[in-house]
C-alpha cells in the first residue's frame, strides 16, 4: 500500500470543498494520489518572531477549501495539554482544536476524509511532558469513536469517507484505529521498505518513503525532484 502525498493542480471548475465526491466507492484508497501539507497548523499562529517556523501561508480550514486532505500534524505535551508544534515552536492551536477543524469540514462534507499524518515533537518536552504524549493521543482519537477510521491495506474510499486516517511515526497508546509507521528514513534516496501497522487486528502495509528535507543547493534540489519522480513511477506501477 502506497499514499503519494503531493501538491498538484486541480482541474478548473472542480470543487476543491469536495472533490473526493467524484471518486468511486470502491477505490482502493491505496491508488490515490493525495494532496498533503507540512507542518500543516503552522499558520495557525506561533509563539515566535515573525517569519520563523512557518511553513504554510494558509490555515488548516484553508487548506481543506484548496484540496489538501493529508495533514502533517506534530502535537507535544505542555504541561498536561496537547499542542502542535513545529521543532520548539508552539503553535497557538492544540491537538484536539486542529481535529475539531478538520472534522467540522468531515461533517459539512460527508464525501470526503483525511489523513492525520501524526509525529511527536519531543524537542520542546521535559521526560514527564514525553510520557503523557502516548496516552494523551490515544484518547482523543479513541473519544473520536467511528470517526477515527480503522486501518487495512485494502481500504476503500468507501469505507473511510467522513472520517480521519491516523498514520502515527510515533506510538499512541489507548486506541485501537489508524496505524503506526516504521522505517521511516530521510534518505536522499528515500526507502521502500517502510511497514504501516495496523492498531486493530490485520494485515500491515508497505511504504514508501521520500522525505528529503535539505536540499540547501540546486544539485541536491535537482536529486530531490528526480527522486520524487522516481517514486511517482514506483507508485503507478504498482496500481498497474
Amino acid at each position: 500500500m502506497q499514499f503519494v502525498i503531493a501538491p498538484f493542480i486541480f482541474a478548473q471548475g472542480l470543487d476543491t470543498e469536495q472533490w473526493m465526491k467524484e471518486l468511486e466507492d470502491d477505490m482502493l484508497v491505496s491508488s490515490l494520489s493525495i494532496p498533503g501539507a507540512h507542518d500543516a497548523a503552522t499558520d495557525e499562529g506561533l509563539f515566535a518572531p515573525p517569519g520563523f517556523g512557518r511553513t504554510q501561508s494558509l490555515n488548516l480550514k484553508e487548506l481543506w477549501e484548496c484540496g489538501v486532505r493529508a495533514f502533517d500534524i506534530r502535537p507535544a505535551v505542555r504541561d498536561t495539554l496537547l499542542y502542535i508544534y513545529h521543532g520548539k515552536l508552539r503553535t497557538k492551536v492544540s491537538f484536539a482544536e486542529a481535529l475539531d477543524v478538520i472534522s467540522a469540514q468531515l461533517d459539512r462534507y460527508p464525501s470526503e476524509f483525511a489523513i492525520v499524518l501524526l509525529r511527536e515533537e519531543s524537542d520542546s518536552e521535559n521526560e514527564k511532558e514525553h510520557s503523557l504524549w502516548s496516552p494523551l493521543v490515544g484518547g482523543i482519537i479513541r473519544d473520536m469513536g467511528e470517526k477515527a477510521a480503522v486501518f487495512s491495506p485494502d481500504m476503500k474510499v468507501g469505507d473511510v469517507r467522513g472520517k480521519v486516517l491516523f498514520l502515527t511515526r510515533s506510538s499512541y497508546s489507548g486506541a485501537d484505529r489508524g496505524a503506526r509507521i516504521t522505517g521511516w528514513c530521510h534518505s536522499k534516496d528515500g526507502c521502500t521498505n517502510a511497514r504501516i501497522l495496523p492498531y486493530a487486528n490485520g494485515s500491515e502495509a508497505r511504504l514508501q518513503v521520500q522525505d528529503y528535507y535539505a536540499p540547501t543547493d540546486a544539485e541536491k534540489r535537482g536529486y530531490k525532484l528526480d527522486v520524487v519522480r522516481r517514486f511517482f513511477s514506483l507508485s503507478t506501477d504498482a496500481k498497474e
